[in-house]
């Protein structure tokens, strides 16, 4: 029956928040009259849908859905595909021709939120990042899911690896972390101390103002699969999808080789999330200077950045959509 249903790609309002311009970017997708999953604009033309409509199977897959018309944002349109056995064929020859999504199987949220965006493999393929839509009881801004390859040479030099960001502290919001599978060790506090949590844990906050990091465990016995959330969502200066995109794929790519550190970059991306690095966090008599000059510092680079013609968030992480939605927030 489902062989020759129409696509629909219909824009949800819902999903749109004053100040959350990623969720304009997010569209529903239906096959038949049957909501089937979640696509945003930049994923065209990879959209992702559940294969359970054409083979009966839990598993999602990538459609190549690149017969043309565009989604109009102010409506519901319908994109006259071929017949969806035709598209499940080459759904099919993609998949046999790269190896099984890493984030199909990866431990899923018990509050059933689905993949938005991803998975990407960064960092030589240790570390791979999904975005999923967050549940409103979490009030997120944003929803990742990150796995650590624990076999991966990167994630057995733990503290080293790449991704594992400075000591820093966010202002405005809470960064609420759960251990799904594995284990994930974290740097907390003034005092700097460290703490392994498992699954077993259960969520961990760490609220505004608390310095943190956090890497993978070096000794893990198996992958680690972790949700990452940043909340409340009624921020100005917000951590979001478009940002943790912007920031981890430009980290990525430089320890890839692939672009050249730019400083001013990298601290105009940090600069607009109200993020500020902490040095000599144990040297008790400095106070607030711990924090208050990286953060002036980050802001110079900031300033000089802008007048360099940099943008926070770079067009080549961001969708085009995306970032004219951001220009009209002012936060480019």
């Amino acid at each position: 029956m489902w062989l020759n249903m129409q696509v629909t790609i219909t824009y949800d309002h819902r999903l749109k928040r004053i100040g959350h311009p990623v969720r304009s970017a997010i569209h529903k997708l239906e096959i038949g009259g049957l909501v089937v999953g979640w696509v945003t604009t930049s994923e065209y033309p990879l959209l992702y849908v559940f294969s359970a409509l054409a083979q009966g199977h839990n598993q999602v897959v990538k459609l190549l859905l690149n017969r043309g018309a565009e989604v109009n944002p102010q409506g519901r349109h319908s994109v006259e595909s071929e017949p969806l056995a035709a598209l499940w064929g080459e759904a099919r020859v993609s998949m046999s021709g790269s190896s099984t999504t890493e984030g199909a199987m990866a431990p899923k949220s018990s509050l059933g939120e689905q993949v938005i965006s991803g998975p990407f493999s960064l960092y030589e393929g240790s570390f791979i990042l999904e975005f999923l839509e967050p549940h409103p009881s979490r009030d997120a801004t944003v929803l990742i899911r990150a796995t650590y390859k624990h076999d991966h040479p990167l994630c057995k030099q733990g503290k080293g690896h790449p991704q594992a960001p400075p000591l820093h502290l966010h202002f405005n919001q809470s960064e609420t972390f759960q251990v799904l599978q594995g284990q994930v060790a974290t740097v907390e506090g003034w005092s700097v101390t460290t703490k392994v949590y498992t699954r077993e844990d259960g969520p961990h906050e760490i609220k505004p103002w608390v310095p943190h990091s956090f890497n993978p465990v070096s000794d893990s016995p198996e992958d680690t699969v972790l949700l990452v959330w940043a909340h409340p969502d009624d921020v100005d200066e917000m951590m979001d999808r478009v940002f943790f995109t912007n920031l981890l794929m430009y980290v990525s790519d430089v320890h890839e080789k692939k672009v050249s550190l730019n400083p001013f970059q990298i601290m105009l991306t940090q600069h607009v999330s109200a993020t500020a690095m902490v040095w000599f966090p144990t040297a008790t008599w400095l106070g607030p200077l711990r924090w208050w000059v990286p953060w002036k510092v980050q802001a110079l680079f900031a300033a000089a950045g802008r007048l360099m013609g940099l943008t926070p968030m770079m067009k080549r992480y961001t969708s085009e959509e995306e970032f004219a939605e951001i220009q009209k927030t002012k936060r480019t």
